[in-house]
């Protein structure tokens, strides 16, 4: 799934006309070589061209490397530099504050995603399928059920969640 959504930001990024100086880090991301693309798109931070790109690209890069921390940081920059705040980014970025074990940012971006009218119904089963572990984590148990309650409405059929469901009963 996080690859989908990393190519979607990818490909966002090519199509925004931000190619012509993040190209080659941009490809560099596309061929899995992070190391690289995160020192070109840092000598695109030293020339002071598309920081917002630049940023964006150097969080993807960390992200896939799993440095979750230097992603959420970078993807923060980016946002103060006004990238475009897309369901991709804010999923990823959810995603590496969840890494972090930082889930009060983490439910903040996923519920920003779910407020978005371009949220995929995939992306919206996964999102709200991490809420419900992010309650758990918290030993929030009232919510973790709601939680449940409210997933399964929609999707009755899914087991692993009706797993969780017998599980909270017992909380």
């Amino acid at each position: 799934m996080k690859k989908g959504i990393i190519g979607i930001l990818i490909l966002s990024m090519l199509l925004c006309g931000c190619a012509s100086y993040l190209e080659d880090g941009v490809l560099l991301l596309e061929e899995g070589k992070y190391e690289e693309a995160i020192k070109e798109f840092e000598s695109q931070i030293e020339k002071e061209k598309q920081l917002d790109e630049a940023y964006r690209g150097i969080a993807i890069a960390n992200y896939e490397l799993g440095n979750y921390e230097e992603a959420v940081d970078n993807f923060e920059k980016a946002l103060e530099y006004e990238a475009e705040a897309t369901v991709a980014m804010y999923h990823l970025m959810a995603s590496a504050y969840m890494e972090c074990e930082d889930y009060e940012n983490a439910m903040k971006y996923y519920d920003l995603v779910l407020d978005k009218e371009d949220c995929t119904e995939e992306i919206k089963k996964e999102i709200l399928f991490n809420k419900i572990s992010i309650y758990e984590k918290n030993a929030d148990w009232e919510s973790a059920k709601e939680a449940v309650a409210t997933y399964l409405e929609i999707y009755p059929d899914d087991e692993r969640v009706m797993k969780e469901a017998e599980f909270l009963k017992t909380r």
